[in-house]
């Protein structure tokens, strides 16, 4: 029963997609701000996954995890 729920809900979206389709785009604006947008959403990204992992191991790290090891 869940899968033809799926199924309907699939088809019902593609259908509103096909006949709700927009006007051909019309970059009117130029090159910049498309370039500025993507820049920054990049920065904004890039950011947030360079912060997910937190910060890469030093010397003192590796180290103290090579005297752990010889020491078991």
């Amino acid at each position: 029963m869940k899968t033809a729920a799926l199924i309907l809900a699939t088809v019902a979206t593609l259908g509103v997609t096909a006949v709700a389709a927009p006007a051909p785009a019309e970059a009117r604006g130029g090159f910049g701000p498309g370039l500025a947008g993507g820049l920054i959403a990049g920065a904004l990204i890039g950011g947030l996954a360079l912060n997910a992992y937190g910060p890469p191991p030093t010397m003192a790290d590796i180290r103290a995890y090579c005297d752990d090891y010889e020491s078991a």
